[in-house]
């Protein structure tokens, strides 16, 4: 008996339907031959050949109209921040420490006292260095008195035998007399010279004792920021060791490595007119040195002025030809620093193959000052207003912990502003301008020590025709175009401005097309449809979200064309579409 009577009846059954369904598709596709025709026939005559066969169905994009702006492109490198200037404060004396004036993290102005040591050990030592200078100061007038003395003698003598008849021989003195007056001259003299020497010494010794006495206190030799201190009271202090650390943090640098490859695009910008000549320079060493030997604070403030100017000169001459450079620190993630190419090192790592760049940071406060702008006008709308918007956050924050007294003098800085309903919410930008010219640590958030990300800019091109990058997929754009439509679709018109109206909404076209002298498609109806453009040979600069596209007489767009942003990863070229979300 067989397993399975039924088999023969199913496999008959399944033949049948499957004949069936051949029958069926073979005349329903006899049936459509005339209007794929057609339909082909019309697409050559719309689109000058090729064809849209199978688009009939609309695909749902967003567009957006072409336009210029400015884009720049980056070198992208991370590098360590550090401080231009960084003092070590060494003790002078070994002494106990007494008291101890600051603590870390502190703002500080050269020759301000940090520490005081114990003195009186040195203030004894000090006394007796002045007895001891007026005791050789006396010594050395009697000296002076005893040679005096026997010069007279000597004179009278020497007189006495000039003045007698017989040569050799006077009346009153003697041949040994005179010899004896010459010895007692010469005496007398080499005890003066004794008695200066010991004068010398003595004040000497002086300068030394008062020396060590103004070093009891120990003084700040900069203006900035006490980054370190290992000093703590009653605590013996060595000579020469390190106590404390002062840096300037209005003045930051970031070293960054750069490959070889990008040298061309990062060029070093040198300043303007003369430079320093070397015997200026060792002049104004000679002069510091003797500013340091004296130990004045007047001095060292003096000296801190003329640096911060000679300084904020060389910055001046730089800035106009300088490189911009975008700061990120991982600290501060919503903020961005300004800052400019200041030197890239004239020999590479041939191990590397790197270069070695000192960008100089600009502290935030400042970057709205005029001086700043060059290096504004080198970044996109968006980068500059981050890098202002990172400004005004410092501000206010500075602003916050100012105390109310010093608030009001400030905002009173400049004259009175009609009131306003913006005023009860902070300080006006008039007083932020004027603290931002009083912040004596303008960096206020970067620190020595981050780690920042410096976006240097190698190439800024101000009026660009920009092309979003998510509208771009391998190298190919599609650009929204009206067309004629084939039967039986819907229709999309283009209206002013870029967008188009959906196939429910109603245009007014402009004229009819018989109007216009065309004897092709008249009456036809319009559609919107996507047509790919290849981009390759067109691209300039590609930066963050944007790609440039060059400005030439092959140029396949131009301002004002609307390209499809969102949706295109279906399309086809060719295919019909439908603007959604740009109402």
């Amino acid at each position: 008996m067989s397993r399975w009577p039924a088999l023969p009846s199913i496999l008959s059954i399944i033949i049948c339907l499957a004949l069936s369904a051949c029958g069926g598709s073979d005349k329903g596709s006899e049936e459509k031959k005339p209007s794929t025709t057609a339909s082909s026939r019309g697409s050559g005559g719309a689109g000058g050949g090729g064809g849209f066969a199978g688009f009939s169905q609309e695909t749902k994009v967003e567009v957006l109209t072409l336009g210029r702006g400015a884009i720049a492109a980056y070198h992208v490198s991370n590098g360590n921040l550090q401080a231009i200037q960084r003092a070590p404060v060494y003790s002078r004396v070994g002494e106990l420490c007494t008291e101890v004036l600051v603590e870390a993290g502190e703002y500080v102005v050269a020759g301000q006292p940090l520490a005081k040591l114990m003195r009186d050990e040195i203030e004894l030592t000090r006394d007796q260095a002045a007895i001891d200078l007026e005791r050789a100061e006396q010594t050395y007038k009697e000296a002076g008195v005893e040679l005096e003395r026997a010069k007279r003698y000597l004179e009278r003598i020497i007189r006495d035998f000039e003045a007698s008849e017989q040569e050799g021989k006077s009346s009153i003195f003697s041949l040994d007399d005179r010899f004896e007056a010459e010895i007692t001259e010469r005496k007398a003299a080499l005890g003066e010279k004794r008695s200066l020497a010991d004068l010398k010494h003595s004040r000497t010794e002086l300068e030394a004792a008062q020396y060590q006495l103004d070093n009891t206190v120990i003084r700040a030799p900069i203006s900035g920021v006490l980054v370190t201190r290992s000093l703590h009271p009653y605590e013996l202090v060595t000579e020469n060791q390190e106590v404390f650390a002062v840096a300037d943090l209005s003045a930051l640098r970031l070293l960054v490595d750069v490959p070889e490859s990008a040298a061309a695009a990062i060029q070093p910008v040198a300043p303007d007119g003369p430079a320093l000549t070397s015997a200026d320079s060792d002049g104004e060493m000679d002069s510091a040195d003797d500013a340091d030997a004296a130990a004045s604070a007047e001095l060292d403030a003096a000296k801190e002025i003329e640096r911060h100017r000679r300084a904020d000169a060389k910055q001046a001459a730089m800035i106009p030809r300088a490189k911009a450079v975008i700061l990120a620190a991982t600290a501060f993630p919503d903020d961005r620093y300004l800052g400019y190419v200041e030197m890239v090192s004239p020999i590479v790592d041939a191990e590397r193959g790197m270069l070695s760049v000192t960008v100089r940071v600009i502290p935030p406060a400042k970057t709205g000052d005029a001086i700043f702008e060059p290096l504004l006008a080198q970044l996109p709308v968006l980068e500059r207003a981050a890098v202002l918007r990172t400004r005004k956050s410092v501000l206010l924050s500075a602003w916050s912990l100012l105390p109310e007294a010093t608030r009001k003098e400030m905002s009173g800085a400049k004259p009175a502003m009609p009131a306003k309903p913006s005023d009860a919410a902070g300080p006006s930008d008039a007083t932020l301008n004027v603290l931002a010219k009083r912040l004596p640590n303008a960096h206020e958030r970067l620190r020595p020590g981050m780690w920042l990300e410096a976006s240097i800019v190698t190439r800024f091109e101000k009026n660009a025709l920009l092309i979003p990058s998510a509208a771009v997929i391998n190298n190919t754009v599609f650009q929204a175009k009206e067309m004629a439509a084939h039967s039986g679709a819907r229709p999309g018109v283009m209206v002013p401005g870029g967008r188009s109206r959906g196939p429910t909404e109603s245009a007014k076209p402009d004229a009819p097309a018989s109007a216009k002298g065309g004897d092709k498609g008249e009456g036809e109806e319009k559609v919107l449809r996507a047509v790919a453009i290849d981009l390759t040979g067109h691209t300039g600069v590609t930066s963050e979200g944007y790609v440039q596209l060059k400005d030439s007489e092959d140029a396949p767009l131009k301002a004002g064309d609307v390209i499809v942003i969102r949706g295109q990863e279906g399309l086809k070229d060719g295919g019909k579409i439908r603007v959604v979300g740009n109402e």
